[in-house]
């Protein structure tokens, strides 16, 4: 019979722990419930992935004295965690002092949820999800999207009018 290790006993685990659900529970909230932005593509999830590996070390570093298996598990945990919580953080740091330098810019769409600008220097965007919603607009010639270049200098899209539109879709097609 294997013997568990009380987390709770290790100040190093313990922390861990803690930030760990601090940072699940802020991720699954600014994600889906409370952030009204989205960024432009995916490219930055590969910046996020090598923080959280660092992260993940780092956390590896501070269990020193716990038994290997529970130290590497959480470990692994946080790091993953933490590169999830740095998609929205990036999106609320790039926003700040930038509310006021919205670009609203017409876009085409190419397929079902990518979208380049009609004119401009601005990035091409990508959707991800709710592909029922973006195939029916490709049939649109042009669609409009708020766009915000921030303090971190990445573009991102004021995503909240696009949920409001992905929503009355939903009732529209329900009834």
């Amino acid at each position: 019979m294997s013997q568990s290790y009380d987390l709770e006993r290790h100040p190093g685990m313990l922390i861990m722990s803690v930030l760990l659900l601090a940072m699940l529970i802020y991720f699954i909230l600014d994600t889906f419930v409370f952030s009204p932005w989205q960024h432009t593509s995916l490219q930055p999830a590969f910046f996020m992935a090598g923080l959280g590996l660092m992260g993940g070390g780092l956390a590896w570093l501070s269990g020193r004295g716990a038994p290997g298996k529970e130290r590497l598990g959480l470990a692994i945990a946080l790091g993953a965690v933490f590169a999830m919580a740095l998609w929205p953080a990036s999106l609320r740091l790039n926003a700040i002092g930038a509310e006021d330098q919205r670009h609203t810019v017409a876009y085409e769409s190419v397929e079902a949820g990518v979208y380049v600008p009609l004119e401009g220097e601005y990035p091409d965007v990508r959707f991800y999800g709710n592909r029922a919603f973006w195939e029916t607009m490709e049939a649109s010639p042009d669609f409009s999207i708020t766009l915000v270049k921030g303090s971190l200098g990445f573009w991102q899209v004021y995503y909240q009018p696009i949920v409001d539109d992905i929503r009355l879709y939903r009732a529209i097609m329900a009834d």
